[in-house]
């Protein structure tokens, strides 16, 4: 072989470990998780809680998980005027697919004004979640809450496939940016100030996890997607 052949044998191999390397796409990770562009003017919140005494004990243990993080407060109230509620899931909202929903509303500056969230009782039951993972998919739906976004990473309470991880230190600190901004938020952009109801929830698949019943507990087939309505 010539030197000049070899050469070029050596090159075409180191481009193709250069290519098998960057080639395959991985899931993107977030230094910190994403927020939209609303928030509360300050970092805390009342919330009132209107439901049963099982998803009471399940509201009440993400409440005091996020605040044990130390930067933002939700503090229970027994007005109704509370600034979050936390409901039972209607009917009309109940689909065999979603487990959680937040809804948020803001007002032209981004300000939040007000924010539901629910859990789907019936889906967690079907889906066989744990109380753990529960109240997980509570967390993320405070998460929603105060102004977070979906994490690409899976290491994140906000992932939007999220069933086993509590809140990480990437949401934490993601609050944190969050609501060391001023007081009043940035007017939003002239396409967004007529959206001042923004939904958003986990939702299920159906296939895989009707197809493979016995198969729920493997992460890979027990998953969930984001979608916006």
């Amino acid at each position: 072989m010539s030197t000049t052949n070899r050469e070029t044998r050596i090159l075409l191999l180191v481009v193709m470990v250069i290519v098998s390397v960057f080639w395959f796409p991985v899931k993107g990770v977030a230094a910190i998780t994403p927020a939209n562009p609303y928030r509360f003017k300050t970092a805390q919140a009342t919330v009132h809680l209107s439901v049963d005494a099982h998803y009471n004990n399940i509201w009440r243990k993400a409440i005091a998980a996020w605040n044990s993080k130390g930067v933002f407060e939700f503090k229970i109230t027994q007005s109704s005027t509370a600034q979050i509620n936390i409901l039972s899931m209607p009917a009309a909202l109940k689909k065999p697919n979603l487990t959680g929903l937040t809804y948020v509303y803001h007002d032209e500056n981004g300000v939040i004004t007000k924010a539901d969230t629910y859990l789907n009782n019936t889906a967690l039951t079907a889906y066989r979640y744990t109380d753990t993972q529960r109240v997980n998919v509570a967390e993320h739906e405070l998460g929603h809450t105060m102004g977070l976004a979906h994490n690409p990473s899976q290491k994140s309470v906000m992932y939007y496939e999220n069933r086993y991880y509590p809140i990480q230190p990437v949401d934490v600190a993601a609050v944190r940016a969050h609501y060391q901004q001023t007081a009043t938020v940035p007017p939003m952009p002239a396409a967004q100030q007529m959206d001042t109801f923004t939904r958003t929830g986990i939702r299920r698949p159906e296939l895989l996890n009707h197809l493979c019943p016995v198969l729920y507990p493997i992460r890979g087939l027990d998953m969930q997607i984001m979608t916006y309505d």
